[in-house]
Formats: structure tokens, sequence, C-alpha cells
């Protein structure tokens, strides 16, 4: 598999080529002598690659393997998971004022700050709104219902995660129309509590899928993972604080 060509890097699955990675490729080979992986931090994006000589199967591993993408609603959730052992966080509803400090103090903890653009307050949903955010900004990643900020992202080389809501057969429809003209690099599928989509859309689309809404117990959580989805989103504390664990135990 050739990682780069005329000065870009080809993602796992092939649908789209990636900026040239702004730090450097680590190539480990392992004990087993018949797999190897690289690490390669598109940006801020990491994937952990494995590749397995004999069968050619590539594992793509998002957020460092992280499986709850904690979701903060409040200054005080915010500040909860500033202090967490979570790499990755998810910043729901703010003010348009605030963006830039709480960006600051992510940066100051070392964490990969997801933006949800639809719901910040006093953002408007143009190509100005995307651009202050995309250039401004800079978090690791967008979250958006919105072409023309998913669009933005990807050209910046920031996580593009649509939102994608299951009402019914003609909004998934609808959904996959979309999709297929902005090939984000993650959808988030609501609401996160039917599984049995979850494969369905990611073989429709070949994207990987995040589960989110209505997530209200580690049940539901292990249900969505099971059924394929690559993390879960929730604002949920006590839900945290259960994969707290097994983030401070390595697992």
């Amino acid at each position: 598999m050739s990682l780069f060509r005329n000065g870009h890097s080809v993602d796992w699955s092939g649908r789209r080529r990636l900026p040239r990675p702004a730090e450097s490729v680590r190539l480990e080979r392992k004990s087993t002598g018949s797999t190897f992986c690289f690490e390669c931090k598109l940006f801020i994006l990491v994937y952990i690659v494995k590749k397995n000589f004999d069968g050619g199967v590539i594992i793509v591993i998002p957020f460092h393997g992280q499986k709850i993408l904690p979701a903060a609603r409040t200054m005080k959730q915010f500040e909860r998971l500033l202090a967490s052992p979570f790499e990755y966080i998810v910043l729901l509803e703010v003010h348009i004022s605030n963006v830039k400090t709480l960006k600051q103090e992510a940066d100051k903890r070392s964490k990969k700050l997801i933006i949800h653009a639809d719901l910040i307050q006093g953002l408007k949903t143009d190509n100005f709104a995307a651009d202050f955010l995309c250039n401004d900004i800079r978090p690791a990643g967008i979250i958006s219902t919105r072409s023309n900020m998913i669009a933005k992202a990807k050209a910046k080389g920031i996580i593009a995660i649509q939102r994608m809501f299951l009402l019914d057969t003609i909004a998934l429809e609808k959904s996959y129309s979309l999709i297929k003209q902005t090939a984000p690099d993650f959808i988030e599928m609501l609401p996160g509590v039917i599984p049995e989509l979850i494969q369905e859309v990611q073989e429709h689309t070949g994207i990987p899928i995040i589960n989110g809404g209505l997530i209200r117990t580690k049940q539901h959580i292990d249900d969505a993972l099971g059924a394929g989805a690559v993390a879960v989103t929730t604002s949920d504390h006590l839900l945290w604080e259960s994969f707290t664990k097994d983030i401070n135990s390595g697992n």
C-alpha cells in the first residue's frame, strides 16, 4: 500500500486523498513478524493501521481506540472533561464568544476538541462561519449536518463528522444522497438506540459510524459498539465514569 502519492497520503479506504501528515510517520514491526503498524498523525487525526500481510486485512482504529466521546453541554461538564483522562472530548452548546477560550483551555490540557458547529450560539451557517471555525479555531473535529461545514473541515484537515438523523425511510435516503456528496470522515448516527441500522448504514456508505442520542445505559453503548460503531457520544457523566476506569486501567 502506498502511503504517499504526489505529496498526499491516501486514506485506508481509498475514498479520497488526505493532506500530507504534519508530523512524522512511525513504522514498527511487531514481534509476530506477520503484522506491522504505522501511526500517522494527519494533523490532529490519528489512525493506527494494522495490516496482515497474508490476508491483506486493514483495521483502522480512530480516536486512539477511545470508545466514548464525552460531550459537554455546560461549562461545569466541560471543566470535568478537562480534568478527565479522555483525550477526545466534544463541545455541544456554547456561545460564539467563548469558543476560542475553550479551545485554548483544551489545548493546555492536551485535549482534542470536537465542536458541534450547529449548536454554537450566535454562529451563522454560511461559508464565513465555516471559515471562522476551520481557520481561526481549528478544532480537532467538527460535527455538523451542513455540507459546507463538512467540506471546509475536510479541506483543512479537520475531522469531518456528518450528523445523520434516523427519522424515517425518506430521511434515511436523503441522508445517503447528502453523504455521497460530502464523503465525511465519520457519520454520527442518531438516535443511538437502533443498533441494527449501524451495520446497514456503514455498509451502504463505507464510512465509519459514531453513535449518539438517547444513550442512557452502558448496555446501549455495548450494543452500539457490538453492532459496529467505532465510538459513542454521550453527555451522561455517569457513563463517562464507567469508561474512565477502563482508560485508567489501560483497556
